[in-house]
């Protein structure tokens, strides 16, 4: 998730969420909980989420058929029997019975039909439509050749859900847990049309807690206990306030005053209290990466893309500026998210390709003034947007200085915004360079290479990787060795076409208080719940 999109636009360390502006009197409450956060929510619609801070809080508000677990795993949760046919195209699901959403009303099957339908209608514009790849006639729904009524999925009675998929999926059931597939309420979305979803009052929520006080763009919010949550005797906490703050060192001072529960720790912090015993450090599944805009401007040129990213010392930046256990990237793709079925290795291994992000001023050099030949120039001035935290800018900052060094007639301006506005420009392809994150949906390499066959910001298209994945994802379903050879070749075609260029895999230091229990925490997404969570 943009992190993705899907991908996901993220702020590594955009999680979680710092206490003011709440009373004295919720601070002293036992069952109330104070995190710090880097972003703004950016929308409460399911359909529109597109951030990885904002999509993990979604994980608090919404429920559909599986949630993750802390061991990256998916568990039932409206789902209470799952039956797939013999050729695992097919899923039956039978919902549990009595559930409801915040208003009271029952949430069924049909909710589900609604929310998959108004996600994948192009009139939607969802950045989350790739995830539904595998569902049967999504491909020309996309495409505008089939009604988003004829996608696979249909209602059989109040509690009852059949899917048909295009072809077998063994990820699946993970993709079920993501917050896109869950149900949605048609009667709150008809009611405020295209302000669904703009303030924390335009939605309707079946999750452990509903969200209050959010008017769309302020900087503090609170989730509040769902009391017509199916599971509500597990959801120890009454309130969790959450407001953005930029500044580590006020996250830090309201930690250590104990008006904060946890914070997200970077640079000097994450490195002097690496090993403080409130120090948690949290494995992450995405890739911090600078996309180029190949449509329109000078990075239509390959030479200049592949140029720019071998003057970015990757190894100096997660070592010494982020300091918080993050490696630089070998791919797309980040470390661990999935094995080689044949050989065992990790797929970000055998998918590198040599002198794509790898430090190589001299390479740099040599492409960057082939590639100016090549357009006519001698200079050029660029501009790259991102996200306005402090890893984000720490992170441009070293790009800035070691492009400027390396690459002859280069000028590099930074213009850091609000990650919302940076979603927008990338979006409508209003940018040169942006830097984003993607965060991975499920424990395999189509999470992170899915997007670039599809509707992507970069504008890159390549009808040779479209079939590589169409192939991967339906040919070769069953077939788990030529499947991964395929998105391995995938993989090597995208990093020398060099539409995206990854930068570093990040990891997150928190410091959390003694008195905060049970954070659950999913390594594949990057999410934290606090569904079972408590204050001792």
């Amino acid at each position: 998730m943009k992190l993705n999109k899907h991908t996901f636009i993220v702020s590594l360390l955009g999680l979680g969420l710092l206490l003011t502006g709440c009373s004295n009197t919720e601070r002293s409450q036992k069952n109330v909980a104070n995190i710090s956060a880097t972003d703004q929510i950016s929308t409460l619609d399911t359909a529109k989420i597109e951030d990885l801070s904002t999509s993990s809080l979604a994980d608090d508000l919404f429920e559909g058929l599986y949630r993750y677990t802390s061991s990256g795993k998916v568990k039932p949760a409206l789902a209470t029997k799952t039956t797939i046919s013999n050729n695992g195209k097919t899923y039956t699901f039978s919902l549990r019975k009595g559930t409801k959403w915040s208003d009271g009303s029952t949430v069924t099957a049909h909710d589900f039909v609604y929310g998959w339908r108004r996600l994948v209608d192009p009139k939607t514009a969802s950045g989350s439509t790739y995830l539904f790849t595998p569902v049967k006639n999504y491909q020309q729904i996309s495409q505008g050749k089939m009604s988003p009524k004829e996608l696979g999925i249909r209602a059989d009675g109040k509690y009852k859900l059949i899917v048909d998929l295009s072809s077998p999926t063994s990820y699946f059931k993970d993709l079920l847990a993501r917050d896109a597939f869950g149900p949605v309420n048609s009667k709150t979305v008809k009611e405020y049309g295209k302000d669904y979803g703009t303030k924390s009052s335009r939605v309707t929520y079946n999750g452990p807690f509903v969200a209050k006080k959010w008017n769309g763009s302020n900087n503090s919010w609170s989730l509040v206990k769902n009391n017509n949550y199916w599971d509500k005797k597990h959801v120890k906490l009454d309130r969790i306030n959450y407001q953005v703050t930029k500044s580590p060192s006020t996250s830090y001072s309201l930690f250590k005053s104990g008006k904060l529960d946890l914070i997200h720790l970077q640079g000097e912090q994450a490195k002097h209290f690496a090993k403080s015993k409130l120090a948690v450090t949290r494995y992450l599944s995405n890739t911090k990466y600078i996309e180029f805009n190949v449509k329109k401007g000078p990075f239509t040129n390959q030479k200049l893309r592949q140029a720019l990213s071998l003057v970015i010392d990757r190894q100096k930046l997660t070592k010494n500026v982020l300091s918080n256990g993050a490696t630089p990237s070998l791919g797309v793709v980040s470390l661990k998210t999935a094995k080689v079925p044949a050989t065992g290795e990790d797929f970000a291994k055998a998918s590198h390709v040599k002198n794509t992000v790898d430090y190589n001023p001299n390479l740099a050099k040599k492409l960057w003034l082939a590639g100016l030949k090549e357009i006519g120039k001698t200079k050029l001035n660029v501009t790259i947007i991102y996200s306005d935290d402090n890893a984000s800018d720490a992170a441009m900052q070293l790009v800035q200085s070691t492009g400027e060094k390396n690459l002859p007639g280069l000028k590099i301006s930074l213009s850091k915004m609000p990650l919302k506005s940076v979603i927008t420009r990338e979006e409508q392809h209003q940018f040169t360079i942006g830097y984003i994150g993607w965060s991975g949906d499920y424990a395999d390499p189509n999470t992170f290479l899915g997007m670039y066959n599809v509707k992507n910001d970069p504008g890159w298209s390549n009808s040779t990787y479209n079939q590589l994945m169409e192939d991967a994802n339906n040919k070769y379903a069953n077939d788990p060795d030529q499947r991964f050879n395929n998105l391995i070749n995938a993989e090597k075609l995208l990093m020398k076409e060099m539409p995206v260029s990854p930068i570093y895999q990040g990891n997150s230091r928190d410091l959390v208080s003694s008195k905060l229990k049970n954070v659950m925490y999913d390594p594949v997404n990057g999410h934290y719940s606090y569904k079972e969570a408590y204050v001792k």
